[in-house]
């Protein structure tokens, strides 16, 4: 019997010390993800009733604030220029939580960054103050994106060349972000819905969630790839002149064709093809290469994961042809040398 008694005791302090360590697990290790989660409700609460820091671009232009709401939440966040930097500054919502810029700097726009909270005696007696978040974006650069790209499906992004820094990014379709700060629950769900249900998917912000195909960009890689491994030079070997390549392990066979309609004629040095961009060209230059493509390209950050950005929910990572794989997938290589 005493013996019975005393495994029920160590399986009860067992499952009492697992409770312990899950609960500090959750709330040492797990508080700041816990914390930031969109369907934690709790917090949403708290930090929409007391105002967060602007988003301000780097020249100085205000792209998101708060104003008092006067209702139960007493603050509403706002988006001066509306749809212009909704995949910047993603939103905040009574509802659905937050994202971009709102969800990644949370801690910095509501005061709860330790930079903030450990303030002196002003912050001990008033509590953390908010933040501002100022970005790279440059707010001429972000008209003019968002001005050239008009009503067109796809994305505009500039970078500074010397830093890295984002100074437009613009996608379209898009959404206006005052839409999913209202406080009217019932309207909030019925045009979240309405954004999510979209054929244009508007919430996807194409500039950094999406993939795209590199097109003939990607031909400089192909070139610098070439030269490198030596298979190539400026002026030999010279490709002869064709409208179409078939592509190998394609069967029935498949042919891979230069731009136009009819399909144009070239050919020549690697110097004559890449000034016309020569597809047929530079697919035979990618199948010559083999892996040797897929490994110089990782060089320049293919397969090599998500580019770093600041923004949640953050990039999708780049994918090209992977070391190893050329015999089973020799047409993949070719199409990807010409991007």
């Amino acid at each position: 019997m005493n013996g019975g008694i005393r495994r029920v005791g160590f399986a009860l302090i067992g499952l009492m010390l697992l409770l312990a360590g899950q609960l500090t697990y959750l709330q040492l290790a797990r508080s700041r993800e816990l914390n930031h989660k969109p369907g934690n409700f709790r917090v949403s609460v708290s930090q929409l009733r007391k105002p967060r820091g602007e988003i301000i671009t780097a020249d100085g232009v205000v792209v998101a604030r708060s104003v008092l709401s006067h209702d139960e939440w007493k603050y509403r966040r706002v988006y001066p220029h509306g749809q212009e930097y909704a995949a910047i500054t993603g939103f905040q919502s009574i509802v659905y939580g937050s994202t971009g810029v709102e969800n990644q700097d949370d801690a910095a726009l509501t005061g709860s960054d330790l930079h903030f909270s450990l303030g002196g005696l002003d912050t001990i007696i008033k509590g953390p103050q908010s933040g501002n978040v100022v970005l790279t974006i440059n707010s001429a650069a972000q008209d003019a994106a968002m001005a050239a790209l008009g009503n067109r499906t796809g994305s505009v992004i500039v970078l500074d060349v010397h830093t890295g820094a984002i100074v437009a990014m613009y996608s379209n379709p898009t959404f206006d972000p005052n839409l999913l700060a209202v406080h009217d629950t019932n309207a909030l769900t019925k045009l979240y819905n309405a954004l999510v249900k979209a054929p244009d998917n508007p919430m996807l912000p194409r500039a950094y969630r999406e993939r795209y195909p590199a097109g003939s960009t990607f031909k400089v890689i192909t070139t610098a790839i070439a030269l490198g491994a030596g298979i190539v030079t400026p002026t030999t070997p010279v490709f002869p002149a064709v409208t179409q390549i078939p592509l190998p392990l394609t069967s029935p066979v498949r042919f891979l064709n230069n731009f136009g309609s009819p399909p144009e004629r070239c050919g020549g040095t690697l110097t004559d093809s890449f000034t016309v961009s020569c597809n047929t060209t530079f697919a035979q230059i990618g199948l010559q290469l083999q892996d040797q493509l897929a490994t110089g390209a990782q060089v320049f950050g293919l397969n090599e994961g998500a580019p770093p950005l600041d923004l949640k929910p953050g990039a999708v990572s780049s994918v090209g042809p992977k070391p190893g794989t050329f015999k089973q997938t020799q047409p993949l290589f070719a199409l990807a040398a010409i991007g």
